[in-house]
């Protein structure tokens, strides 16, 4: 689940409005109503993918496309309307009455037939002929040069983009395949260096267990370019054996001098302070308890992933487990991180797992002031998130239509208890 539907933790459409373009020709793939005109529209629930969904829809109509970025995100009550920003290649389409290429230079002089639509170009093509935003990955043709430098690097023809599952201004990820093996590609804005230069660190102290870095590029725009190897495996279904493979990294993991070196300390304070500030004197005090509760009880520090959603665990046919998308990963209470596991899977029963599966097991853990405390971070790490890509203009309007979610979610968890 991403950062900002953390914050919104409901069932929120995303609404995408494909701006399919030739940029050969300059041109964009519309249905015309009268005078108006309209790009396609799909939709899809907040928690899906949107990326390989506008693929699907593009090659089930014969446009060979490739994903330049999802731009522009604007809230509503209900839905998040995106502009999803596709390169294609003119003359692929099959026969279809109702979309046809246009000059983007035509669609600048006429209206739209839905507001956000025309909002939207104007905004992308204020910087020039092709539509554009802020952000090193920003633009059309990003994908070809990340092609080229994966190529350089390994010294082999990239076949195709397997997949891409994120495309920002300001943050991409994608799977490539070159010979017969696949590659990870993650590209990074300013300040997001953190993530490679851990993973590499705990890939180091427990070999196997995390993606092997092949080429880590800091650039001097201030982006991040980083290439893994593929993690073989599938997503782990099994809650029990993913809190029991969580447990013994951990363990490994306490008396690393290095884990220290290159995690970030879990803020507590700082989450408590943040919380507060939705809250009433009476709910923000019995958070502070159940949070002192939580710590009081906690071993010694250790690595603490908090995204541990079943995609981000990998199990191979001889069940060894793999950890990836390291993002939001920190220095912390143990038991935190089977919280957060627990809530991701829907599986309280990880618990009894993880205790056991400490040496000497674990005794006294207190879940519930554990859960208390999960909960209120989950949602501060992604406010946080959401100030990040407000701040960007990733996205615009998240910020007002959450802060009630928020409060009502954290007095919510609070009386719970």
């Amino acid at each position: 689940m991403s950062g900002e539907g953390r914050v919104f933790a409901a069932v929120m459409q995303q609404v995408l409005h494909l701006l399919i373009v030739d940029t050969r020709w300059s041109q964009a793939l519309v249905a015309q109503y009268g005078s108006r005109w309209l790009l396609p529209i799909l939709t899809c629930g907040e928690r899906v993918r949107a990326d390989p969904k506008a693929l699907l829809w593009a090659a089930s109509r014969g446009v060979e496309c490739e994903i330049v970025g999802q731009w522009l995100g604007r809230a509503g009550p209900s839905v998040t309307d995106w502009l999803m920003a596709m390169s294609a290649i003119a003359g692929s389409l099959r026969s279809c009455a109702q979309l046809g290429w246009t000059p983007l230079e035509q669609l600048n002089s006429r209206a739209a037939l839905v507001e956000y639509q025309g909002w939207a170009l104007d905004k992308v093509v204020e910087r020039g002929p092709l539509p554009s935003r802020p952000g090193p990955f920003g633009r059309f043709g990003w994908t070809a040069e990340v092609k080229r430098w994966i190529e350089a690097v390994i010294a082999t023809p990239v076949n195709r983009v397997v997949r891409q599952f994120r495309s920002t201004p300001n943050e991409v990820v994608l799977c490539a395949t070159t010979g017969g093996a696949k590659v990870f590609f993650k590209g990074m804005g300013r300040g997001r260096e953190l993530e490679p230069r851990l993973t590499a660190a705990l890939a180091s102290l427990v070999p196997g267990t995390f993606a092997s870095t092949i080429a880590l590029e800091e650039r001097g725009d201030g982006t991040t370019w980083w290439l893994t190897e593929n993690c073989p495996g599938r997503p782990a279904t099994d809650a029990a054996a993913v809190a029991r493979a969580l447990a013994a990294v951990q363990q490994q993991l306490t008396s690393a001098a290095e884990t220290a070196r290159h995690l970030p300390v879990l803020n507590l304070d700082a989450a408590v302070a943040w919380g507060a500030s939705f809250l009433d004197e009476g709910d923000a005090e019995l958070m502070r308890q159940h949070v002192q509760r939580a710590a009081c009880g906690s071993s010694t520090p250790t690595w603490i992933p908090l995204d541990l959603h079943p995609t981000n665990v990998l199990v191979d046919d001889a069940g060894a487990m793999r950890f990836i998308d390291l993002d939001e990963s920190f220095l912390g209470p143990p038991a935190l991180a089977a919280v957060v596991l627990s809530g991701r899977w829907r599986d309280r029963s990880v618990y009894a797992a993880f205790e056991r599966s400490w040496a000497p097991s674990l005794r006294g853990v207190d879940w519930p002031a554990l859960e208390m405390t999960a909960t209120l971070v989950d949602i501060w790490l992604g406010w946080r998130r959401l100030e990040r890509i407000t701040a960007t203009g990733e996205v615009s309007g998240a910020l007002e239509l959450a802060a009630p979610i928020v409060a009502d979610r954290l007095r919510r968890c609070i009386h719970r208890m």
